[in-house]
């Protein structure tokens, strides 16, 4: 199960993943997301997969969300995106897929407050020469 809420006033889209999700359910549910009127690609993103088993997704299929991701999913240089993880297997899976896309921010934490606090900081994004630096986190 993959839901998704926005909250337009805090520029930010949360998503809730439970159980055993698919590569098409993330695909399905990316899309909806998108379609939702209040969606925007400048939003931050909090997503909680603390409650979410993906030991059953492989390497491809991760790579083929990546690939739909950066076709489908508008994201700015700028969003933000938190991922909660309840521990480091699933770690290694979110920051694997952080490391393919090319834009954006993301980072792991276990806290779901510690990922909130991320996201309500405004660091600046771009090097002195206004190039994109693209920001990958450890585990909070």
């Amino acid at each position: 199960m993959i839901q998704h809420r926005i909250l337009k006033e805090l520029g930010c889209v949360f998503v809730d993943v439970r159980q055993s999700p698919s590569i098409e359910d993330f695909k399905a549910a990316a899309t909806l997301m998108t379609r939702d009127p209040d969606y925007r690609k400048e939003m931050n993103r909090h997503c909680d997969l603390s409650q979410a088993n993906l030991s059953h997704l492989t390497i491809a299929e991760m790579v083929d969300f990546v690939d739909f991701s950066k076709e489908n999913i508008p994201m700015s240089a700028g969003a933000r995106v938190a991922v909660v993880v309840p521990d480091a297997e699933r770690a290694g899976i979110i920051r694997s897929y952080g490391e393919l896309i090319d834009h954006g921010s993301f980072k792991i934490f276990h806290n779901p407050l510690d990922a909130k606090g991320w996201l309500q900081q405004r660091p600046g994004f771009f090097k002195e020469d206004g190039t994109f630096c693209k920001v990958l986190g450890g585990v909070s």
